[in-house]
């Protein structure tokens, strides 16, 4: 494996998945390399054609859980790779992990920022992976498990429903804490 698609490929069939979400089409390279039997997109300001919900995450989630508070289509991996906010990115975790059939996993895209100019706030061109971090880092304080690949800018794995030590909750979740603790935080997959 060398990227995100190789991994969602590995991870869908490795576990027989059906049913893939992916949050943050932009030009559909992810989702036209997945392989699965039923794929959703969303993204409000698509690149490319072939996104499938030209919504934002938080308008998709809502309208999926819409009708008695019960959601309409339940995913078994949903890859996150959208608003790189730290605030955003927590919430989309969030609203994936109660749209998740029992035994799926998340996928981060951009969790292993290499240098603190690939990890700040705002997009500024060149390579940029945002605060996928801190979300990583806060859902550490809990005990699911989570284990990432180290290529292309990090491929993390989150299974909801395995547990592992979670990180002690006043855990820092700037960058130079994150970097002095990277193995710690993000479970290096050999």
């Amino acid at each position: 494996m060398k990227n995100r698609v190789d991994a969602l490929n590995h991870l869908i069939k490795e576990n027989g998945y059906k049913s893939y979400l992916e949050i943050g089409f932009q030009y559909g390279i992810s989702f036209n390399g997945v392989e699965c039997e039923h794929k959703v997109a969303v993204d409000p300001n698509p690149l490319s054609d072939g996104c499938t919900h030209q919504m934002t995450s938080d308008e998709f989630f809502a309208a999926n859980k819409e009708m008695n508070n019960v959601w309409e289509q339940l995913y078994d991996i949903i890859f996150i790779d959208g608003d790189h906010s730290y605030p955003q990115c927590f919430l989309d975790a969030v609203n994936a992990m109660e749209t998740l059939n029992k035994g799926g996993c998340i996928v981060f895209h951009d969790s292993n920022p290499s240098t603190p100019q690939h990890a700040t706030p705002t997009a500024h061109g060149g390579a940029w992976c945002g605060e996928v971090y801190k979300a990583i880092i806060e859902l550490r304080k809990k005990p699911y498990h989570i284990e990432t690949y180290p290529f292309d800018f990090g491929v993390t794995v989150l299974r909801p429903d395995l547990e592992m030590t979670p990180l002690p909750s006043t855990f820092a979740n700037d960058y130079d804490t994150f970097d002095k603790n990277r193995n710690l935080i993000l479970n290096y997959i050999q």
